[in-house]
């Protein structure tokens, strides 16, 4: 097994065995085959925990897909057709999915982001970069290393409270975006 990945909730465990992508369910000791033909490391969890997001080359060359456990549900969300996929990252209310497209022609990448669960057109956030590592903190941003430089960004439609401090349990408050 390589490159384990424990979900969000801690419940479950998605790894790779050669090519194929597993999920073991820690509570029943069942596991899932998620797909049979992957990269061997473009893996990563919903926020919710009930889907994966993977590069897979059943279908010819590389392209993103999500997969839902409950319904067992394989959904291609991208039609890209190339084996310069990277990096697969949910946003944090797990709406879209977030991926490094790398251009062999340039040698350049480019941050892009889908929905998560139909196959839709693909928009580029940032573009001539070199990406080497793309991630989600916990708090929702979206943070990759750009030639040996950390970078921190946020998606249209979040925000992050900074320098205050939230009280356990249940805040209440209302926001208006001015821009």
């Amino acid at each position: 097994a390589y490159s384990p990945l424990f979900s969000p909730d801690g419940t479950k465990l998605a790894y790779f065995d050669n090519q194929n992508i597993n999920v073991l369910d820690l509570a029943t000791g069942e596991t899932t085959l998620v797909e049979d033909n992957s990269d061997w490391w473009s893996l990563s969890w919903s926020p919710d925990s009930r889907a994966v997001a993977f590069l897979s080359y059943n279908d010819g060359p590389g392209d993103l897909y999500s997969y839902t456990l409950a319904t067992q549900g394989r959904v291609r969300v991208t039609n890209l057709g190339t084996e310069n996929l990277y990096y697969p990252v949910w946003s944090a209310d797990g709406s879209k999915i977030l991926f490094d497209l790398y251009d062999n022609t340039t040698g350049e990448d480019s941050l892009g982001i889908v929905a998560a669960y139909t196959q839709g057109s693909v928009k580029y956030l940032k573009e001539h970069l070199s990406v080497w590592s793309l991630e989600r903190t916990a708090s929702g941003a979206i943070v990759y290393v750009d030639n040996q430089t950390l970078n921190k960004f946020r998606l249209e439609g979040t925000f992050e409270f900074k320098d205050i401090q939230l009280d356990a349990g249940e805040n209440v408050f209302s926001a208006i975006a001015a821009d």
